[in-house]
């Protein structure tokens, strides 16, 4: 019986680690208001959205018209020329 309950709250408690490392995993800091940062060269940048601690979260742009607009990746496999 001792070992059954033992085994049950070793569960339980792994079970509540887990929960709260996903959860705190998934919270972000979002900035009061405002326009995010755009760290940049001339014509490509990184606008900063978010931090998680003091990591900066955030998207790759390109200036394009006067505007940062975020690029996407194209994930097709090429063949090598």
């Amino acid at each position: 019986m001792k070992v059954r309950l033992l085994v049950a709250s070793i569960w339980t408690a792994s079970l509540v680690g887990s929960v709260a490392a996903t959860l705190a995993a998934q919270r972000l800091v979002h900035p009061a208001g405002g326009t995010p940062e755009v760290v940049a060269g001339p014509d490509v940048g990184f606008r900063i959205n978010t931090s998680r601690g003091d990591t900066p979260v955030g998207e790759l742009v390109i200036k394009r018209d006067g505007q940062w607009v975020p690029v996407e990746f194209d994930s097709k496999i090429r063949p090598a020329r």
